[in-house]
Formats: structure tokens, sequence, C-alpha cells
């Protein structure tokens, strides 16, 4: 029975009615364990849950005076198993919600977005020992996520790397790509001396230091061959073998090769002998005809019996001017040095020396009108040298000046001994008689003469005439 205030009595707690005699109601801050509750705090507590039942994370029940910020009775993709918001660095894994695992940030097991590490992924995980992660190789990270450097060990293609063996190796250049001859890097371990990217002139084409002598031909170091050695093809100094390029070449069948003739190489590469048919003057041969005759124009001795055009004729300047004509020093004791056409009287392309083996005839002179000259030197005072200029016609005082070809009738000037003139002066080149063919009579230059019959000593009056000697033959051989 209800008394006083009474909302109801069941003689004690029963399901609807408290054991103080109130209407059971969750939340009424009595517990009633008849009514199913498990606490009444009046409301939620962080003990009591607002459906009175004892505050636990995971009842599905939010109790945030018990700490939770959710509950879905158990990890969800929302809702961590300790009642907390599920995110990613809060440290609890939560694979509803995508969590591989959660270290509260990177770790050397946990990238930063809660995926477990593997190089790869595309995220970076220094604490993993990863230096970039671009998910597989790129211009700046390797495949095993340390970042590309050529000489690190590791080929990155996408660096442009074809090798890399943590520096030079025999298939690999220091530059990471194929060690390959010619490709500009020198490789010592690929067996390469230098690498040019081709021939230079100190490389090979095959990447060995350039060296005459190796038997690869380097045009680029001045090599026209390279037979690692003479041989008939090839001179010792890599160049092609030719007779008179200074360099004996033995396999190519020079005996010797002085550029020319020498004392002791004449100009076909052979040694001087006389009676080789090869001229040497400087091998001391006055002539060399080599048909083994003692009384022609050459005795066998290689002496000269008589002066032919191959002795006598000369283009070496004379008084400074371009000049032919024939040397007489040798003939003369060099009293009379020379008669021909410098461009001064008669014209160089006038003058002509003609031999007539069968007819033992010497012919010389100009075929123009102009005046054929003569170089004096009495007594060989001057020496060998022709003389670099003139200022007019010969003097006593400076005999070397202009003077004309001796005339026949020697101006008068008596000869020692007898005779004339062209007889002397044939004499002395080997003959027995000679003849003056014409004489000029247009210039007033004094004439050579002969002062003695044997043609080896000559002067001048240095008397002004009118004439010289323009063509002269000598007849016979005198020996």
């Amino acid at each position: 029975m209800l008394e006083g205030d009474e909302a109801c009595d069941d003689a004690g707690e029963s399901a609807s009615c408290n054991d103080d005699c109130t209407v059971a109601a969750c939340g009424d801050g009595v517990v009633n364990a008849a009514a199913g509750e498990a606490c009444d705090d009046a409301g939620e507590s962080d003990a009591c849950d607002d459906d009175c039942t004892a505050a636990v994370c995971g009842d599905g029940i939010v109790n945030m005076a018990a700490g939770e910020t959710c509950d879905d009775a158990g990890e969800s993709d929302a809702c961590d198993d300790d009642c907390t918001a599920a995110e990613c660095g809060d440290g609890t894994l939560n694979q509803m919600a995508g969590e591989e695992c959660d270290a509260s940030g990177r770790s050397a097991r946990c990238d930063a977005d809660c995926s477990n590490v593997s190089c790869g992924d595309g995220v970076v995980n220094m604490a993993a020992g990863e230096d970039c992660d671009d998910a597989g190789e790129s211009g700046t990270c390797n495949v095993d996520c340390s970042t590309s450097v050529c000489g690190d060990g590791v080929v990155n293609m996408a660096a442009g790397e074809d090798c890399d063996d943590s520096g030079e190796s025999a298939t690999c250049d220091a530059d990471c790509t194929d060690a390959a001859c010619g490709d500009g890097v020198t490789n010592a371990l690929a067996g390469e001396d230098c690498d040019d990217a081709g021939e230079s002139d100190v490389c090979n084409a095959d990447c060995t230091t350039a060296t005459c002598g190796d038997g690869v031909v380097n045009g680029s170091a001045g090599e026209t061959c390279d037979d690692a050695g003479e041989s008939d093809e090839c001179d010792v100094d890599c160049t092609a073998p030719a007779c008179g390029d200074g360099v004996t070449n033995v396999a190519f069948g020079e005996a010797c090769d002085d550029a020319g003739f020498s004392a002791d190489c004449d100009d076909d590469c052979t040694l001087p002998s006389c009676g080789d048919g090869i001229w040497n003057e400087a091998a001391g041969e006055a002539c060399d005809d080599g048909n083994g005759v003692d009384d022609d124009w050459c005795a066998n001795d290689c002496t000269a019996n008589a002066a032919t055009c191959e002795i006598l004729l000369t283009d070496e300047p004379v008084w400074g001017s371009a000049a032919v004509g024939i040397d007489l020093r040798d003939w003369t004791d060099g009293s009379l040095d020379w008669i021909g056409c410098p461009n001064n009287g008669c014209g160089v392309g006038t003058f002509y020396c003609a031999l007539d083996e069968g007819a033992e005839t010497l012919s010389f002179g100009t075929s123009s009108i102009g005046a054929l000259r003569a170089v004096l030197d009495p007594g060989n005072a001057a020496g060998d040298p022709y003389p670099a200029s003139f200022t007019g016609c010969a003097t006593a005082l400076d005999p070397r000046q202009l003077a004309n070809a001796p005339v026949a009738d020697n101006n008068g000037v008596p000869i020692a001994g007898g005779g004339t003139m062209v007889d002397a002066l044939c004499s002395a080149l080997g003959y027995v008689s000679g003849t003056v063919v014409r004489e000029g009579d247009n210039n007033t230059c004094p004439e050579a003469n002969v002062l003695s019959s044997d043609g080896l000593s000559w002067s001048s009056d240095f008397a002004g005439s009118v004439g010289f000697g323009a063509e002269f033959v000598c007849t016979g051989l005198a020996n």
C-alpha cells in the first residue's frame, strides 16, 4: 500500500520500483539492478554510461566523461578499439581504417602514412634508411631508395647510367657508361692508354698511345704508314719510303739516303763508287760516265779529261742577278771565273752550251746580240764566290766589275807561250783547239785577256773596247 509520497512500493526493489519507492528510471540516480541497471549516476559519468551500464570502451556507447571520443563496439574505420577517433599517427593500429602499422609517426618499420615500410612505395622513410623513394627508379633516386650518384654501385638507367661498378672497371667507365674505345673516356682497366674519341696526334684509334713504330698508322700524328719498324713500304720514321727523303731504308733497297748527293751517298741512294755512272761531286768526282773508257771526256778515275756542258753549266746568280753561264773556276786556276748571260748584256735565256761527242766539240755562247759577259779574278785574289753586285765596267782597281767575254785577237795582249786566245781557253778546258765563231761590237766594257797559252792565267788590259766574243767552239780531246 502506498504511503505518503511513495510513487510505488513493491516491498523492495523491483524492475519498476526502486527501493526508495520511486519509479525505477535510468538516470534517476538510484541504482536498480532489478531494472537492469549496473549503475546510475543520474547521467553519464566516467564510470557509468547514460544508459546505466558500466562505462566500458567497446560497449558501443560513447562516454566522453570516460574519455571516449567514439565507441563503435570495437575497431571501425572511424574509431580505434580504444575508443579514440581513428587517425594515422595516433599510435593505435586500426586496420579497419586502412592502417598497416601505426608507430605514432615514422619508424624503421612504419611509414608516416601508417603503411609498412617498403622501398618503392613512394614514401620516403629516412628512419628505415631511405634517402629517397620515387616508387621505383628515377633520375635522382635508385631502385634501392638511395640517392642516385654515378659510382654508388647501383645501375640507374633513368639517370643515364649504362653501368655502375663503384668506379672504373674493365667493362664500365668512371662516368658509368659502358667501356668502349673511342668513347672519349680513358679506361685503364679496359686496357686503354688514352681515349680522345678517335684518332688524335697523341692517341691512336685503338686507344693506345701514338708512337711511331707501334704498328698503328696515325695520320693525326703525321704518320703515313707504320709497319712497326722499317719495311719496304715504310721508313722507320713512319713516312712512305722515297729515295732522297733523308731516311735510309735498307728494306726499300737503299744503301744510304742523305737527301741528295753527299760524300757518302749518291742521289739514287747507292754508295758512291767511281765508275758507277753517277757523277757525285761531293764524293770528289769531277765526272763519272761509267763507260770504262779512260781517254774520253771522263777518265776511269773520275777525273775530267775535258770539260762538258754537264760539268760547266751553272745557274748561280752573278752580280746579284739571275744568270746562266759556264763555271770556269776549276779550269783556269780561278783567274777567269765565269762566262755567261746575267740579264745585263745578253738575256739569261739566250745562253747555250752543247757537246757533240762524235765530233768531239764543245760549243757555248749567246744567240743574242747582247754582250756576253765574263767575271775576272786575276790571280784568284777574290777566291771562289761570284761578285754580288756591280757599279760599272771592270777596272784594274776593281776587276770584278762587268767585263766582256774575250775576243779572238786577245785585244792585242801578248800570250806567254804563244798561240791564240781561243786555243788557250779551249786548252784549259781539255781540247786541242778552239774557234771564235762570232763576235759582237756593241759594248765598251773591257774584254777578258788570256796571259798564258795553257789558259790558266787571265786578266785584262782594262781598256774600253767595242767588242766581245759571242760564240765559241772547242774541238778535239787533248788527252
